[in-house]
């Protein structure tokens, strides 16, 4: 049976200003955003191919602080990227134009990175047997598009807290 996945139940992307201007009466009581306190020392790698999940995400990812971030077009210029530049964390679009996103993911796992460097899927398929084929290739954490910026904050943060301790 197929999950009942609507467009009305699916959140919209909210893209946050980056360095947004305080007004006077909310100078002292001011909350940071949550994705400001995401900490990334070293660089990100996004390998996606699809120019309108691109730009979102890198909207999202220039919030995060200490954040080099890295856009490597396909599959095969992330790869060498990924062995070049040794990433803190990688963000891959399930849809490269010249290779499957589960055999990208499980490439970078076995052959690329090290162990405990995570990996974060962006996918437009919500079918649960697609998410744990990411699972099983080695993907940290599948979110599906549209992005939901509160999601993908919590995915990034939890796995780079795990990714810390290890």
């Amino acid at each position: 049976m197929q999950p009942d996945v609507s467009r009305e139940r699916q959140p919209l992307l909210r893209l946050v200003d980056p360095l947004p201007r305080p007004s006077r009466s909310t100078l002292r009581g001011r909350r940071s955003h949550p994705s400001s306190r995401i900490r990334i020392d070293g660089s990100l790698l996004y390998i996606g191919g699809d120019p309108e999940s691109r730009i979102p995400f890198t909207r999202v990812a220039r919030r995060w602080q200490s954040v080099n971030l890295v856009v490597a077009p396909d599959g095969r210029a992330g790869v060498q990227l990924a062995t070049r530049r040794r990433p803190r964390l990688v963000v891959l679009d399930a849809d490269l134009p010249d290779i499957d996103g589960a055999d990208m993911t499980t490439h970078l796992r076995l052959r690329v990175l090290p162990h405990d460097t995570p990996i974060v899927v962006l996918a437009h398929d919500a079918d649960p047997r697609v998410r744990a084929r990411f699972v099983w290739a080695g993907a940290g954490a599948y979110i599906v598009k549209p992005l939901d910026v509160a999601e993908l904050d919590r995915a990034v943060m939890a796995l780079m807290e795990v990714a810390a301790q290890r």
